[in-house]
């Protein structure tokens, strides 16, 4: 039995060098989930694929949508969005999960996001 309440929060983040990158990679987490809300699942798509992809109006607004719960950007603005969101939400930890093509990509984002906090990277 805890003390006081603790609170853990699951956040979607993806950090990449530079905004253009960071936008690249996750908009293949937004065409994830449309095709998974259309009831088209599958694996994520490549970077490549989603810029191609066309989206229609109602697709649009979905990703608009979800793509403001996504804490996505340089280092720097990952690291202040989360700080955001654990201060507004009074979170004591946040779980990050990374939506992006291929594991390169993910791995980079979670190594981006460690160096904004002065965090060891993987083993």
């Amino acid at each position: 039995v805890l003390d006081a309440p603790y609170a853990l929060i699951g956040v979607s983040a993806l950090a990449a060098d530079d905004e253009a990158e960071a936008r690249r990679q996750v908009l293949t987490g937004a065409l994830s989930m449309v095709r998974l809300r259309t009831g088209r699942p599958g694996l994520i798509p490549s970077p490549e694929e989603a810029a191609a992809y066309d989206f229609s109006p109602m697709e649009r607004e979905f990703v608009d949508g979800w793509l403001s719960n996504v804490i996505h950007g340089t280092p720097d603005e990952v690291r202040t969005g989360l700080d955001d969101l654990a201060k507004r939400t009074g979170a004591d930890e946040l779980m990050i999960t990374a939506n992006a093509h291929g594991g390169d990509a993910r791995l980079r984002s979670y190594e981006l996001i460690a160096d904004a906090y002065g965090l060891p990277r993987h083993a």
